[in-house]
Order: C-alpha cells, then structure tokens, then sequence
C-alpha cells in the first residue's frame, strides 16, 4: 500500500495526485484487498517487489495480474495467471 501511495503521488507518474487524493484511493483499496500471507519464493524478475506480486498472484490463487509495470508484462503470464495491461481486459 506503501508503494501504491508513492505511484499515485510521483510527478513523473500519469496520476501525480495530492497526498489527500492518494491516501483515499489507498484506503478504498485496502477495504477491498484480500490480505495474501505467501508461502511462495520466486526470484523470476530483477526487481523483487515484482517478484512479490508474483508471489501473492500464485498463493492468492488469483485469476489475473492487472498491471502497468514493464518487467511483469514482458513475462505475459506466470504458472498460468495471465499478466496484461488493464486496457487489454
């Protein structure tokens, strides 16, 4: 949530919103995020926050992985989890 906060707010990101705007956006986030405890280890990307999202999509049994980051789209999937831009859904 930390990250997501960081993202939201950076003037050389697409969204550079108000500390305000971005804490909201955080909260309304966590109310609806599934906490995933991971047991998973994966080193598949150069930057371990990816590799932690990796890990939360298999241990969390999710469906698809939503995302803009370059080094998780350039795999297209992982152990059978889709990884696409939200605009390709």
């Amino acid at each position: 949530m930390d990250e997501l906060k960081e993202i939201l707010v950076r003037a050389d990101k697409p969204f550079k919103l108000s500390e305000n705007d971005a804490k909201r956006i955080v909260n309304a986030v966590d109310d609806m995020a599934k906490i995933v405890q991971t047991q998973s280890k994966f080193s598949v990307c150069r930057d371990e926050k990816d590799n932690c999202v990796l890990e939360c999509a298999v241990d969390g049994k999710a469906q698809w992985i939503i995302t803009g980051d370059m080094h998780l789209l350039k795999l297209k999937s992982f152990q059978g989890i889709p990884i696409v831009r939200k605009s390709d859904l």
